[in-house]
């Protein structure tokens, strides 16, 4: 009989100790599952944000490259005038050494 209740015992221990490793075992799995979620989020947030920073770079850029084309097109248009309003001058100059 002794024996007996030192195996109930022994079981009773060994049962114990099993409950606390499964108790211990269902909270880590619980913060693990919160912390992945919590990182999930985290990661979504990340990628918003990326999302709209890459449509603000674009949006800009965008807006950069037509102040830059409508100057490159001013600047032709001067070009364009200068060099007809040369050539005017030239020929002029070229028609009164020829009548001198």
């Amino acid at each position: 009989i002794a024996s007996v209740r030192a195996l109930q015992a022994e079981i009773a221990k060994k049962d114990a100790a099993a409950r606390s490793a499964a108790a211990t075992l269902t909270a880590l799995t619980v913060k693990a599952a919160a912390d992945l979620d919590a990182k999930e989020q985290e990661l979504t947030g990340v990628q918003r944000a990326a999302s709209t920073a890459r449509e603000q770079l674009i949006a800009d850029a965008k807006t950069e490259l037509d102040r830059v084309g409508a100057e490159f097109a001013a600047a032709l248009d001067s070009l364009t005038s200068n060099v007809a309003t040369a050539k005017a001058g030239s020929v002029k100059i070229a028609s009164e050494l020829a009548a001198a």
